[in-house]
């Protein structure tokens, strides 16, 4: 019981009551998405705020190896499909706290996925996903400092650029994506039936 009413609040104090309904839902067979395709890195913004203890943070890129060992360490379910990435010449960033992890995210380059439909990045464009705040590191506004750091790395690459997907239900990641400045692209809708059936479309242009 005591972990249901920790489940419930956590939902609550993070904004994420509809996601977890979805989450639900998609539990039970009817998986409905709307995914904004953003675009990020556009408009200058000030650094965002993290702690008191900001000069313990450091930024960090993983291989595959280091990645296997924080999956590890810190029981990450889908480690497997994030290694996976790495294979498709995807670049991991991290943000580390002194010795330990705190997040870290992914950056491809060849292709984006709203569920089954596939788009096709090009030359000098790249895709974040994966964006990961370890346990016990959550609500310090990590998302967003590690990603406006990630900016630098990911131009000096000689990126133009940068895009994301923001699922609507999900109201910490649109939060923080608006603390960047990040602007809505399209809007598209997914939908999976009993893991058979699958249908994705756009459903508007901004």
């Amino acid at each position: 019981m005591k972990n249901k009413v920790n489940w419930f609040w956590n939902k609550i104090r993070y904004g994420l009551v509809l996601y977890g309904i979805r989450n639900r839902l998609a539990k039970l067979g009817l998986d409905i998405n709307l995914l904004y395709l953003e675009q990020e890195g556009t408009f200058e913004v000030a650094e965002p705020v993290i702690s008191k203890e900001r000069d313990k943070y450091s930024i960090k890129s993983f291989d595959a190896d280091e990645m296997k060992a924080v999956g590890k360490k810190y029981g990450i379910s889908n480690i497997r499909g994030l290694i996976e990435g790495f294979d498709k010449g995807q670049k991991c960033i991290g943000l580390m706290h002194e010795n330990g992890v705190a997040a870290f995210m992914f950056t491809a380059y060849d292709q984006i996925k709203v569920g089954k439909m596939v788009l096709e990045l090009r030359d000098k464009e790249a895709y974040l996903l994966n964006m990961f705040t370890i346990e016990g590191h959550r609500g310090r506004n990590l998302a967003p400092y590690l990603r406006y750091h990630s900016y630098d790395i990911i131009r000096k690459e000689g990126i133009t650029k940068i895009y994301s997907i923001t699922n609507f239900f999900n109201k910490s990641s649109l939060r923080f994506k608006k603390k960047l400045k990040a602007t809505h692209e399209k809007l598209y809708c997914s939908i999976t039936i009993f893991k058979k059936y699958h249908f994705s479309f756009l459903l508007k242009k901004y």
